[in-house]
């Protein structure tokens, strides 16, 4: 099939289908998306380490590209618009940032209630913070044992 990338979603044209039915729109494949199954795993099994954005739970997954989700809970922001833009601007810093690892990794970002009153700059600070901490010890638990 022929697809059209556009921005997040993926439009597929009326000649690549063979059939006359008009455009519509595919969701893209996310690549770094974690479903629901494995976030509940992580719940259950994942190493949980307190971070300055709030807490980070974690497990190694060998060579399957990096996974990761941002949580914000109700009791962080209230309001369903809130916590959207909160998540929204923490996975864009992930994108953007990355600090993460290529491979081997599932992780969890539960933001903390601090966060959603910080500023902007501030927030983007204690995310930075996060993520080179976890770079740091990524590199020297992979020293030490070989393992995290």
């Amino acid at each position: 099939m022929f697809y059209i990338k556009l921005l997040r979603k993926t439009v597929a044209t009326e000649s690549s289908l063979g059939f006359s039915a008009g455009p519509f729109l595919l969701m893209a494949f996310k690549r770094h998306q974690l479903p629901r199954k494995d976030i509940a795993k992580l719940f259950k099994n994942g190493r949980r380490v307190r971070v300055a954005a709030g807490m980070l739970i974690l497990t190694k997954t060998g060579n399957q590209p990096t996974r990761y989700v941002c949580i914000v809970p109700n009791t962080t922001a209230p309001q369903a618009s809130k916590r959207n833009r909160i998540r929204r601007m923490a996975q864009e810093r992930i994108r953007k940032c990355g600090r993460l690892p290529e491979t081997g990794y599932d992780l969890v970002l539960i933001i903390g209630g601090h966060l959603a009153k910080a500023t902007r700059k501030v927030f983007y600070q204690k995310l930075d913070e996060v993520f080179s901490l976890f770079q740091a010890a990524e590199t020297r638990f992979r020293h030490i044992s070989g393992r995290m």
